[in-house]
């Protein structure tokens, strides 16, 4: 235990020379449950678009890189390099590349997914449905359209690893003091998988983005979790529907309707690359929800999504086939798309 916390003690004391060495002005210090992080003023503020506040930009050192954070959109490039050197100075060796990385304009991504995906509603039963016939004429909502009312710009030509830490962005802005789950399917149940449950600043403290850990979930866990089980579940800030027989056409339409109409707030839409689109909602309380769900179930929406501990799709991941296979040999036949946002709320 001693020597956990000296080695901890000198990391805090690499990152925070690390710091320095790049003339970071530090204007706070905050507690967060990643560990100690600093507010500071960004060292890129002369390319914000908007008045800069305090608090807007953040530095954490308790990890194995130091890494700023800002919420301004202009000045993300720069950021990059900058937490790129610092990671390399750090000596902490980059996350495991993906020889396949790429970038994508919002809204124009064509997904690779086979046509045995089309669902029941595209081929006729729509017609059972006539409310939701009536919502996708009243409240069209394109992919481009979609991209254009996205709070945040995507921007295109922006790249999936960009997505993939704008998600986790989405579980920090909460502020709340738990774990975050990324992984697989099979990555819970056993003390050996505690790794893929960490504060969402230590998961952005990776040099970068980890694009194979496909699945993430709308709740925070307890710290020390190895199981993605409910029951470990802390927090729930978000209501994460999908919808698997509706196109996203229908699907884009019905988000719509409930973020205009019903007045739920959105916060992303991801492109699973496969068969239907997931909406991150604020968490209605507990009376919006219970009026609410009924509509839900009876338009068919995935009723295991009430389940707090439900994995979902990670924004910037790759979907493959076999995630045991991650080799270019089989690249052609085990890819089948990457995840991306279309709409982003921070």
């Amino acid at each position: 235990m001693k020597n956990n916390t000296l080695k901890s003690f000198q990391r805090k004391e690499r990152n925070l020379r690390i710091l320095r060495d790049r003339k970071v002005e530090v204007l706070g210090t905050i507690k967060l449950g990643g560990g100690d992080a600093h507010v500071v003023r960004c060292p890129f503020e002369y390319l914000h678009t908007s008045p800069s506040n305090f608090g807007e930009a953040t530095a954490f050192f308790s990890g194995r890189t130091p890494w700023i954070s800002c919420f301004h959109d202009s000045c993300r490039e720069s950021l990059a390099k900058l937490n790129r050197s610092m990671a390399l100075a750090a000596g902490n060796p980059l996350a495991k590349p993906w020889t396949k990385r790429s970038t994508y304009s919002p809204g124009s991504v064509v997904s690779t997914v086979p046509k045995l995906f089309s669902s029941k509603f595209e081929s006729g039963d729509m017609a059972k449905f006539p409310e939701i016939q009536e919502i996708v004429r009243e409240f069209p909502w394109s992919k481009e359209q979609v991209a254009l009312d996205s709070p945040i710009f995507l921007s295109p030509g922006r790249s999936f690893d960009e997505d993939w830490v704008d998600h986790l962005r989405l579980f920090h802005s909460t502020g709340i003091d738990g774990e975050v789950w990324l992984g697989r399917q099979r990555d819970s149940g056993w003390p050996s998988k505690s790794i893929h449950f960490r504060h969402p600043a230590d998961w952005l403290s990776e040099a970068e983005p980890i694009p194979y850990l496909p699945l993430t979930t709308p709740a925070f866990f307890a710290a020390g979790s190895y199981s993605r089980s409910n029951r470990n579940v802390i927090a729930r800030p978000f209501l994460v529907i999908e919808h698997d027989r509706l196109g996203h056409k229908e699907s884009l339409a019905l988000y719509r309707y409930l973020r205009e109409v019903k007045q739920l707030n959105l916060r992303a839409i991801i492109d699973t690359a496969g068969k239907s689109l997931h909406a991150w909602f604020d968490q209605p309380s507990p009376t919006h929800l219970q009026e609410l769900q009924p509509l839900l179930d009876a338009w068919g929406f995935d009723g295991q999504m009430k389940a707090a501990s439900q994995p979902c799709r990670m924004a910037g991941a790759i979907r493959l086939k076999d995630y045991d296979d991650l080799t270019d040999e089989h690249w052609e036949d085990n890819f089948v798309g990457w995840q991306h946002l279309l709409f982003l709320n921070l």
